[in-house]
Formats: C-alpha cells, sequence, structure tokens
C-alpha cells in the first residue's frame, strides 16, 4: 500500500507481518490496514506498509464495510476506536 494511493478498501490480515513505514510499527494476525485513508476527505492512504512475511488478507470493499456499518453499529465503534487510537498513539 502506498501514501497517497486511493483507499477503496482495508484488509485484515489472516497471516503473515507488514508494517507501516517510518512509524515503527508491525502489523500482524488479526489487525486491519488502510481503514483510516477510508474516511478521509481525500479518500486516500496516508502511509506505505509493506509486508514483512508473506502476507494473507481478507480485502474489504468501502461499500461492503459502510454495509455492515448500518447493519451492526457495534463495528462502526470498534472501527472509530481503532481509529482514534491510532491517530492518538502517532
Amino acid at each position: 500500500m502506498r501514501s497517497g494511493s486511493p483507499a477503496s478498501e482495508l484488509y485484515l490480515i489472516n497471516s503473515g507481518e507488514a508494517e507501516v513505514v517510518g512509524v515503527d510499527v508491525v502489523l500482524g494476525q488479526g489487525d486491519i490496514v488502510g481503514e483510516i485513508g477510508m474516511f478521509t476527505d481525500t479518500n486516500s492512504h496516508g502511509a506505505d506498509v509493506r509486508s514483512l512475511t508473506d502476507v494473507e488478507a481478507l480485502r474489504i470493499s468501502r461499500q461492503t464495510m459502510m454495509e455492515l456499518y448500518h447493519r451492526d453499529p457495534a463495528i462502526a465503534l470498534q472501527m472509530t476506536r481503532l481509529i482514534v487510537g491510532r491517530l492518538t498513539s502517532a
């Protein structure tokens, strides 16, 4: 994932590891990447992410994510907490 690229989907890591370049953050199984860009005015990714190992991830489109938000407010709350946590720790 490249900074500035369109954020039309997010990824849920099933296996492997990836790092957020320049932030010293390693993501692994169960982590989500690409979520912040889906909620920005530019709809683009704000950081480079590269794999450290072979990564298997589930791709979730913006449309699917929005449908899940409307169907289950608990998902929206969890995603909001994740985003706020990442923004306040950056």
